[in-house]
């Protein structure tokens, strides 16, 4: 009967050691899930965090370059540029178009004068009117050569401007589609799960490729906005133009000059 209760005892005692090992198994168990389930809902929202700045880099790039309001201002700037240009050009050909008729004026008395030297000698008479015409084609002519030179120089000035603000934009308009591409490819990794680790290296490489597109888009827009030396050379050729215009007449005008001399016996 003894052995009996003391087995009975010793089955009872290892039964409740074994439900004892078996819940403190199942505590440990309980804890290390409840770690696990903690850190990945840590490592989920540090993820979220991560994915939800994705989405504000291309705002926050078409801040840095202007997408709203400074496109809105740097077109409002060209516009008052050109307009300006505009009206300079105006005034100047206002202001040519003036002192050239004072000058068609001052060259009318000229001629009354030297037909009054000539008085009624017909030899002196022809000699008058023949150099007339010859000063008058000579002015003529410079004057054509000139407003040609301006007017080819206007306009490539004109496509020059042009040129550059629709490259620029073109740029620009690059430069958000390499952004957007970068920006996508990392958001498929984000809606792919991808782990805390994947997106930092996610990250890096969005880093790098914006890098990459704003580099790009820096160095073409700072060639284009060279068209201050195109403008400098199109008006070094309207200059020689001009220079060789005033060298012919002066050349036509002094052998002109030289024959009236001659003809009125000066």
């Amino acid at each position: 009967m003894k052995n009996k209760m003391k087995l009975l005892g010793l089955t009872m005692m290892i039964t409740v050691l074994t439900f004892v090992a078996i819940g403190a198994q199942a505590i440990s168990l309980d804890k290390k899930t409840d770690i696990e389930e903690r850190k990945s809902a840590v490592e989920e929202r540090r993820n979220e965090k991560v994915c939800s700045r994705i989405d504000d880099v291309l705002t926050r790039l078409e801040k840095k370059i202007g997408k709203k309001n400074g496109e809105d201002k740097l077109k409002e700037r060209v516009q008052i540029r050109t307009k300006e240009m505009e009206e300079n050009r105006a005034k100047r050909d206002a202001d040519l178009s003036e002192r050239r008729e004072v000058r068609d004026q001052n060259r009318d008395v000229f001629y009354d004068k030297l037909k009054a030297k000539a008085g009624e000698d017909s030899a002196k008479k022809a000699a008058v009117e023949k150099f007339k015409t010859a000063v008058e084609t000579a002015i003529k002519t410079r004057r054509e050569a000139i407003d040609s030179a301006k007017k080819t120089m206007n306009a490539g000035i004109d496509r020059a401007i042009a040129t550059r603000e629709t490259s620029v934009e073109t740029f620009r308009n690059e430069f958000r589609s390499s952004v957007e591409t970068a920006i996508d490819k990392a958001k498929s990794s984000c809606e792919n799960g991808a782990s805390g680790e994947e997106l930092k290296s996610v990250m890096t490489q969005l880093k790098n490729d914006i890098k990459t597109a704003r580099e790009n888009y820096k160095a073409k827009v700072s060639e284009v906005k060279k068209v201050q030396e195109s403008i400098q050379t199109l008006r070094e050729v309207r200059k020689e133009s001009v220079k060789l215009a005033i060298e012919n007449f002066k050349t036509t005008m002094k052998a002109a000059q030289e024959e009236l001399r001659k003809a009125m016996g000066a």
